[in-house]
C-alpha cells in the first residue's frame, strides 16, 4: 500500500532544513517517530534540534531520560549549542529523569504526558527500558 503525503496532511517541523525537505515538511503530527543507530550518530543532536525548533515556535516540549541524569543532559545540550535553561525556567521544557528503580516509571511517564499537554515530547533512549 503506497501512502501519499497530501497538502492537508500537518507536518511538525525537525528543525534541521534538509530533513523537514525530505519529509515534505517534517514529522507527521501527532506520530511516533523512532531514531535509531548506533552511538555518535547524532540521534541525540536530532532530538535537541527538534526541541529546540518547538521552543522557538512557543511549543510545550517534554524531554523523558532514563540514562543520563538531568545534569548531564543540558551540559551535553550546550556543548551542541543549545541553550535549554530559560525554557526549563519558564516551563517551557521539561527535563524529566525516570528512575527504573520505581516500579511505576510507566505510570509516572504517561501521567506526565497526558497531564502536562506537551506538544512535543522525546524519550531519550528506549535501552534501558
Amino acid at each position: 500500500m503506497d501512502y501519499k503525503v497530501s497538502i492537508e496532511d500537518k507536518r511538525v517541523g525537525t528543525g534541521i532544513e534538509g530533513l523537514d525537505g525530505l519529509l515534505q515538511g517534517g514529522y507527521p503530527t501527532g506520530s511516533v517517530t523512532l531514531v535509531a543507530g548506533t552511538p555518535g550518530t547524532g540521534k541525540t543532536i536530532v532530538c535537541f534540534q527538534y526541541l529546540n525548533a518547538g521552543i522557538k515556535n512557543g511549543e510545550k516540549c517534554l524531554y523523558l531520560t532514563s540514562d543520563e541524569r538531568i545534569h548531564n543532559l543540558v551540559n551535553q545540550a550546550k556543548k551542541f549549542g543549545f541553550d535549554f535553561d530559560a525554557a526549563m525556567k519558564s516551563d517551557q521544557l521539561k527535563v524529566m529523569y525516570l528512575d527504573l528503580e520505581k516500579h511505576a516509571v510507566h505510570k509516572q511517564m504517561e501521567e506526565e504526558v497526558r497531564n502536562g499537554k506537551y506538544s512535543r515530547v522525546v524519550l531519550g533512549s528506549l535501552t534501558q527500558l
